[in-house]
C-alpha cells in the first residue's frame, strides 16, 4: 500500500492471511474496496496510532507530488 519500507514481517502476515483462507475457505478480510478492507483489519488488530497515522499519511502526499 503506502509504505515505503518492505520486511519479512509483511510475508509472516501475507502468509497466514493466505492460510487462514485456505482452512476457512472464504476470504480473510472481504472487503470490496481499500478502505473497506482495511476497516475489517483494524476490526481485527486494533487502529494505528495518531503518529503512525500521520506518518503514513505523509508517506502517501509526498508519493503523490513526488517527493519519494
Amino acid at each position: 500500500m503506502m509504505t515505503c519500507r518492505y520486511n519479512g514481517v509483511i510475508d509472516v502476515w501475507s502468509a497466514g492471511c493466505v492460510l487462514a483462507e485456505m482452512c476457512l475457505h472464504r476470504p480473510l478480510f472481504p472487503g470490496k474496496t481499500e478502505a473497506e478492507q482495511m476497516d475489517l483489519i483494524m476490526k481485527v488488530v486494533g487502529t494505528p496510532t495518531e503518529v503512525a497515522v500521520l506518518y503514513f499519511f505523509t508517506i502517501y502526499i509526498s508519493r503523490i507530488i513526488g517527493l519519494v
